[in-house]
């Protein structure tokens, strides 16, 4: 249930190493699309 959350979060951590300035992350994405509602997230992932 929270695994493309949690890849989500992976990645976006692994892109704030490589560049702080890459806007927006991929977590703050995901977390907007699952607030929006676990259909929505899914269609999204």
């Amino acid at each position: 249930m929270f695994q493309p959350l949690l890849d989500a979060f992976i990645e976006s951590a692994s892109i704030e190493k490589m560049a702080s300035k890459s806007p927006p992350p991929p977590l703050k994405i995901a977390v907007a699309n699952w607030w929006g509602g676990a259909e929505e997230f899914k269609k999204s992932a």
